[in-house]
């Protein structure tokens, strides 16, 4: 490694544990976001919960990679780098009245096609 340089890839991914379900985003016209997700239950508990990165595809080489104990995607630059990370769990405002959370797999991935949706249209403030 050079002083001062970054030496390894830079990456970034979720993390998967015998009952999790691992989801990789299908191709999306006109997208420029993809991501790496994973759902199930939480180590100490039954409760489900999804952890997800959002990453640029323009930002990374190649398609996800499971190595069985992650699932990542490897930046093209080890200095720069576009990627959003998130979770999701089914306790998650609960005693909310009228509050719609994700309760299961299907809520998480139609949770992610919207937040996908959302990162490719971003708010612009005009001054």
């Amino acid at each position: 490694m050079a002083a001062g340089g970054v030496g390894l890839p830079l990456v970034t991914g979720v993390t998967s544990h015998g009952a999790d379900q691992l989801i990789v985003s299908e191709p999306k016209a006109g997208s420029h976001w993809g991501y790496v997700a994973a759902w199930g239950p939480q180590e100490h508990a039954s409760d489900e919960v999804g952890t997800v990165v959002f990453y640029r595809l323009d930002s990374v080489v190649g398609a996800p990679v499971k190595d069985g104990q992650t699932l990542f995607v490897q930046f093209i630059s080890k200095t720069e780098a576009h990627y959003v990370s998130g979770a999701r769990w089914v306790q998650e405002g609960k005693n909310v009245p009228g509050y719609q959370g994700v309760r299961d797999i299907d809520g998480f991935k139609a949770w992610l096609e919207q937040t996908r949706s959302e990162l490719d249209a971003p708010v612009k403030i005009a001054q």
